[in-house]
């Protein structure tokens, strides 16, 4: 019989963590990635998991600012390479009104799949038309009207409905400032983005634009391949004596493949959870890419020090590979320990 110990992620999963309380920043190579992504790792007040929904090739900042990360999963196997960042230079753009538009003269601001076009009128249309912009009473008013356009906020008594057109979003990718006739477009996120950027006036001898430019990514935390799925600090789930707290709170490790070769298995598992319950699922694979979720063990605080078989079971089975997961960590840290036996 011979004994596999697991353990969690490798030495290489983590290139770097988080400046000190930074939100993260993810980006695919893959336009299909829209899967949801969990972080766990650790905040200011402690042990934290996050869902981050992913935007393919469109970057998306985490909500919470991380002390440190763990884990990095995906809900599917990624169809690109996607990338964690820490946080890198915004990109800066800039339109400057050399003279008024006409009516009708347009703004095309945005990433690629993702423009904006802001319409230029002499007076707003009724009924309202979104990204209107008003052209003011000289052009550092007309600036001012399209820098509250874009944010979708009024500075100095203006308006959504006077100045810009009602039903007008802010840009989903740029916020803006003004000083007298020029208008500096800013990333909302500082990370050099995949996608190219669009920034074209429909009458470049009135509205000069700069394109956003200047842009660079933060440290590269991590990253996962194609066909990848969770990137994971190295834990390991081998301490039979629980001697130590192998499991901090909130944490979700998955560990590495076990390959076990057809031969049947025993799966031993010793744990003890602080406070709340751990639960432990075992998946099992013909091919280490597709698996199917075989059973779970729920840990309960008190449930530690003795040997414990998956319940009902005494072989699991002939298969190829095996993995275990923590799929709930409602503990304030856990000493556990799980390993496989082929026989």
């Amino acid at each position: 019989m011979a004994k596999h110990d697991l353990v969690s992620g490798t030495t290489t999963d983590w290139l770097a963590q988080p400046s000190p309380s930074a939100k993260i920043i993810v980006r695919s190579s893959h336009a299909s990635d829209t899967q949801n992504m969990v972080l766990s790792g650790a905040i200011a007040a402690g042990g934290k998991t996050e869902t981050i929904a992913l935007a393919g090739q469109f970057e998306v900042e985490s909500s919470e600012t991380w002390v440190s990360l763990s884990v990095a999963r995906l809900a599917s196997v990624a169809n690109g390479t996607v990338m964690l960042l820490d946080q890198g230079v915004a990109g800066t753009g800039d339109a400057m009104f050399v003279d008024q538009p006409a009516d009708d003269d347009t703004l095309v601001l945005g990433l690629a799949g993702a423009t904006v076009t802001y319409t230029f009128k002499t007076a707003l249309t009724a009924p309202a038309v979104a990204y209107e912009v008003l052209i003011g009473t000289d052009a550092s008013d007309t600036a001012s009207n399209l820098s509250c356009a874009i944010n979708d906020t009024g500075t100095g008594g203006k308006a959504e409905g006077t100045e810009w057109g009602t039903g007008t979003d802010p840009h989903p990718h740029l916020s803006a400032t003004v000083s007298t006739d020029t208008v500096t477009f800013t990333d909302r996120l500082a990370c050099n983005r995949y996608l190219a950027w669009t920034a074209t006036a429909s009458d470049t001898d009135k509205l000069k634009v700069r394109t956003i430019a200047s842009a660079a990514d933060g440290t590269l935390l991590t990253s996962l391949a194609i066909g990848g799925q969770v990137a994971s600090s190295v834990i390991s789930f081998s301490n039979w004596d629980l001697a130590d707290t192998n499991l901090a709170a909130v944490i979700l490790p998955e560990s590495e493949t076990c390959y076990v070769g057809r031969a049947a298995y025993l799966l031993t598992k010793l744990a003890t959870a602080a406070s709340g319950n751990v639960i432990l699922t075992i998946d099992v694979s013909e091919d280490g890419v597709t698996w199917n979720q075989l059973t779970t063990k729920i840990v309960a605080p008190g449930d530690g020090d003795a040997e414990a078989k998956t319940p009902g079971i005494t072989s699991l089975g002939p298969v190829e590979y095996v993995r275990v997961r923590v799929t709930t960590n409602s503990g304030g840290g856990a000493a556990f320990h799980a390993s496989l036996w082929s026989v």
